[in-house]
């Protein structure tokens, strides 16, 4: 995909089991991040076609997809983003998919900015790619959270 490159954040796919780690590789080198997203709200996709019915479980391929989602929103380059709806956009799905990986009511963290002092500790990546984007729309006075 333009405009990414591989310094992006696996550590939420490094959490998964083995059978999904290994999904989510492929599904980052093959998917957008338009199929992440449908493939999230049909919790399904062609790299989980082939566990049998008795073997698939939705909650961990919605956990594996938003893994992805998270690496693959922290690899864009900030300096793409065309105007401030790509960045809302790009903001607000990362917020959704932090909140559901790490299993957080929405009420109770309800800004990427109450999220940041944990994903500081355990996902610096993401935590730098949020500083760094926030930085560059602030000084244009667009403003996320």
């Amino acid at each position: 995909m333009p405009g990414t490159h591989y310094d992006n954040d696996h550590s939420f796919i490094e959490a998964l089991p083995f059978e999904y780690k290994n999904r989510a590789y492929l599904i980052i080198r093959s998917d957008s991040l338009e199929t992440m997203l449908i493939n999230f709200n049909k919790a399904g996709g062609a790299v989980f076609s082939d566990l049998c019915d008795d073997d698939f479980d939705e909650h961990l391929t919605r956990r594996t997809i938003s893994a992805c989602l998270i690496a693959k929103i922290s690899s864009f380059e900030p300096t793409l983003f065309i105007n401030e709806h790509h960045y809302r956009f790009l903001m607000s799905t990362l917020l959704f998919h932090l909140q559901f990986l790490l299993n957080l009511p929405s009420k109770q963290y309800p800004t990427l900015d109450s999220l940041t002092p944990f994903l500081k500790v355990k996902h610096e990546h993401t935590y730098r790619w949020i500083i760094n984007i926030k930085a560059k729309f602030e000084k244009k006075g667009i403003y996320f959270d």
